[in-house]
C-alpha cells in the first residue's frame, strides 16, 4: 500500500513538472482556442521530425534495428504522443548526449500490443532494458522515478 501511495505521489509530481515545463509559452501568446490547437499540432509535427533526424542512439523501434543493435545496451521506451511524461523523457533523450553503448528504441505504446505483452508493459513512459537475447534485465515503469536523462543513463549503467 505504501508503494502505491508513493507511486501516485511521484506520478502527480512528474505530471505537474512536465506541465510546467511544457506549458510555458511566450508572454504574448494568445488564449484563442484555434491558436492553441494549431500550436499543439505544430508541436506534434516538430517532435515527429525531430525523431526522424535524431541521433542513431534514439530511434523508432523496428525488429530489424533492434536485432542489429544486440551488441549495445538496448532500452525500449514505450512512448505515447499524448503523454506529457513521455514527451518530457523524449525531449530529455533527444537533447542530451546518450552514451555510445546505449540505444533507445521508441516503441508505440498505443499500437504495439505484441511488444507490450512480451515485456509486460502496462503503462506508457516505461523503459525496458534488455540483454543480447532480448530478455528483460530491468523495467522502469512510468519513468521509474528518474528525474532526467542523466539519472536514466546512470540507472542503466548500474544494471549492466
Amino acid at each position: 500500500m505504501k508503494k502505491v501511495a508513493i507511486s501516485v505521489v511521484v506520478i502527480v509530481v512528474v505530471a505537474l513538472a512536465a506541465g510546467l515545463i511544457f506549458g510555458r509559452g511566450s508572454d504574448d501568446a494568445s488564449t484563442d482556442s484555434t491558436s492553441t490547437s494549431q500550436d499543439s499540432s505544430n508541436a506534434v509535427e516538430n517532435n515527429t521530425r525531430q525523431t526522424e533526424v535524431s541521433d542513431a542512439r534514439y530511434v523508432k523501434y523496428s525488429e530489424q534495428a533492434f536485432n542489429d543493435a544486440s551488441d549495445k545496451n538496448r532500452v525500449l521506451f514505450f512512448h505515447a504522443p499524448w503523454c506529457p511524461t513521455c514527451n518530457f523523457y523524449k525531449d530529455e533523450l533527444q537533447n542530451n548526449d546518450i552514451p555510445e553503448d546505449i540505444v533507445f528504441f521508441e516503441a508505440d505504446y498505443d499500437n504495439d500490443d505484441t511488444l507490450k505483452d512480451r515485456y509486460n508493459v502496462n503503462v506508457q513512459s516505461t523503459f525496458v532494458l534488455v540483454d543480447a537475447d532480448g530478455e528483460t534485465i530491468r523495467t522502469w515503469p512510468f519513468g521509474g522515478n528518474l528525474n532526467d536523462a542523466a539519472e536514466l543513463f546512470e540507472a542503466i549503467k548500474s544494471e549492466v
